[in-house]
């Protein structure tokens, strides 16, 4: 009378065999809808690492659009030469 209780109703008069029939498809339903989980976490993971990719990839072309540091200084000793050089020196003795 116990069992009765705890199974339902459309089970009560199924065949052992049956039971453990419905039971491994709703194992592998189970395991479906996980797999189904899994899969699409991983794909949202992907697509963020996309996105942020490509992001980093516009922020680096804006970058290389404008001049470096580097180059505006290299420039500016170009033009003015000896008496450029002859400042950093200046800048750099205590």
């Amino acid at each position: 009378m116990l069992l009765k209780q705890n199974v339902p109703l459309i089970l009560q008069n199924v065949s052992v065999k049956q039971k453990l029939i419905l039971r491994a498809e709703g194992a592998a339903e189970a395991q479906k809808a996980k797999a189904a989980a899994a899969r699409y976490a991983a794909e949202q993971e992907a697509a963020g690492i996309k996105a942020k990719g490509e992001a980093e990839v516009t922020l680096f072309k804006r970058r290389a659009k404008q001049k470096p540091p580097m180059d505006k200084k290299a420039e500016a000793l170009k033009k003015y030469g000896k008496a450029a050089m002859a400042q950093m020196v200046v800048e750099i003795l205590p």
